[in-house]
């Protein structure tokens, strides 16, 4: 009973902080070709395309999200988790209703070929983009491109060496700001 009521408690106050910090929710898709550098040189290696739920917050320069990504390694076909966690720097507006925006960022994938292999990548995130506000700043439409160096490794496969890629993730979305 009482982790019921530690549980329930927690989940309120999540509730109440993320509605007094968030400022728009949205989804967006993405598209994440990479390259992996290894001591064999600089070859093409992933390619993968996700669909992400957002979220924008208000008081804090902060946007985070997370979704489901599938993908081509090596001719197979992956599927996994991803999210990320924004930090806003740079929010200009250009025009009336147009900004652009910069900063920094973490982001992380676990996927699977669901048979040999459960890959975990993790590393920094450095984007840029611009949006647009429309309908009395009530919708975002938004486009981002990132540069994402991150570590590999193969969870499942003791045997197998961590790697660097270097993945360039093209970004776009909506958000819904209430």
């Amino acid at each position: 009973m009482k982790i019921k009521k530690i549980i329930l408690t927690s989940f309120f106050i999540a509730l109440t902080a993320f509605s007094l910090n968030a400022s728009g929710a949205g989804f967006q898709l993405g598209l994440f070709p990479s390259l992996k550098i290894s001591e064999e040189g600089i070859q093409s290696s992933d390619f993968d395309i996700n669909a992400t739920g957002t979220v924008r917050c208000s008081r804090i320069p902060l946007v985070f999200g997370a979704g489901i990504l599938a993908g081509f390694k090596d001719s197979a076909i992956k599927a996994g988790f991803s999210a990320f966690s924004d930090w806003w720097i740079i929010d200009s507006q250009i025009e009336n209703t147009w900004n652009i925006f910069s900063g920094f960022g973490l982001g992380t994938a676990l996927k699977s070929n669901f048979s040999d292999s459960l890959e975990i990548n993790l590393g920094p995130r450095f984007f840029a983009g611009m949006n647009w506000l429309f309908w009395d700043n009530y919708l975002e439409l938004y486009i981002q491109q990132n540069i994402n160096p991150v570590f590999s490794k193969d969870l499942k496969n003791n045997n197998s060496e961590s790697s660097l890629k270097m993945f360039f993730p093209f970004e776009t979305g909506l958000r819904f700001h209430f």
